[in-house]
């Protein structure tokens, strides 16, 4: 063994640790949730699959065809997790959907059958086209509304994906050694922020340390200013996205403030507004049901339902009826 493949073994050995070790602490933290934790657990177990190319190509020299097929399902599972990652990061209340796990097919395909032809070429075009997709995602959402952590994990993923593209195109077991150098370097940032930041993940996770009363106090104050004077929960489709850039306030903090506070995420917090003011024009008026689920910001009847039978336990039609019932009993 020469030099530079016992650096090689060295570093791709630490790399590997390190990528399994921080995927399954993110996915245990996840808690089966299937949201960023998850995804950026399985991004970095995408990781370690791809690093593990680099050690069966030109350390053992027995096994390239397995390298390969690792490299390769490693790529095609690096995309899919950073994009599912960012959507659900940049949105706390994004719900967890078992379809996503669709996008994981390919690199299991790959895994059972050991196909190699063009699947190594073409998962780098796969990773980096989520990736852009995601950045792009990124770029709708004010920057200011995206935690710290967030845009460190980008950079990360960006840089080790270049280094992909290096090694691919030029080759040879210095450039694949520098590529692992450049990927344990940037996983130990990852690292150091996850130890070192209280939020990280943090509006992803009911463990994480408590806003301070003043804070959640003020964020809801806020909000609810907005709510009351430009009753933008109108909005169909009303993202927290759009709420922090309202107020210029992160995002996370939004989430954990009505979270702890209220004891309900962003989505429940928005209906409630909604369902009072569909009380209202129940009470006073005679539109129809449709008609009002639409008004307040329901993207569909069904929607107005599940959510006037979760705040008031009846039914539009059950409410309206409750109240000239009263009505008439009082006159």
């Amino acid at each position: 063994m020469n030099a530079w493949q016992l650096i090689l073994t060295v570093v791709c050995g630490l790399a590997i640790v390190q990528s399994v070790f921080l995927g399954i602490s993110q996915i245990i933290r996840d808690k089966v949730n299937l949201g960023a934790r998850f995804y950026a657990g399985v991004l970095l177990f995408g990781l370690a699959f791809r690093l593990a190319k680099s050690y069966f190509i030109f350390i053992p020299q027995k096994y390239p065809h397995w390298g390969i097929v690792a490299g390769g399902a490693g790529l095609w599972m690096i995309g899919p997790a950073f994009y599912f990652y960012i959507l659900h990061a940049t949105d706390s209340s994004r719900k967890s959907n078992l379809r996503y796990l669709l996008h994981f097919i390919p690199a299991l395909l790959i895994l059972i059958t050991g196909t190699t032809e063009y699947i190594y070429y073409i998962g780098i075009f796969h990773l980096f086209l989520y990736f852009g997709i995601a950045i792009w995602h990124m770029q709708r959402t004010t920057l200011e509304t995206i935690p710290k952590h967030t845009v460190i994990f980008a950079l990360a993923v960006g840089l080790i994906g270049l280094c992909f593209v290096i090694q691919a195109l030029v080759g040879g077991i210095e450039i694949y050694t520098i590529g692992v150098v450049v990927a344990i370097v940037a996983l130990y940032v990852v690292n150091y922020f996850l130890l070192r930041e209280s939020d990280f993940f943090s509006a992803l996770s009911k463990n994480t340390r408590r806003v301070s009363k003043t804070t959640s106090s003020g964020v809801l104050s806020e909000i609810d200013k907005m709510f009351t004077e430009l009753k933008i929960y109108r909005t169909k489709g009303l993202t927290i996205a759009e709420v922090a850039k309202q107020i210029n306030r992160p995002s996370y903090l939004i989430s954990q403030s009505i979270n702890q506070e209220h004891g309900v995420n962003f989505n429940e917090f928005v209906n409630r507004y909604r369902v009072q003011e569909a009380m209202n024009k129940l009470e006073s008026a005679n539109d129809k049901v449709e008609s009002i689920a639409r008004d307040v910001g329901f993207s569909s009847l069904s929607s107005l339902y599940e959510a006037c039978k979760k705040e008031v336990k009846l039914t539009p039609q059950g409410y309206r009826k409750q109240i000239l019932k009263a009505r008439d009993m009082s006159k």
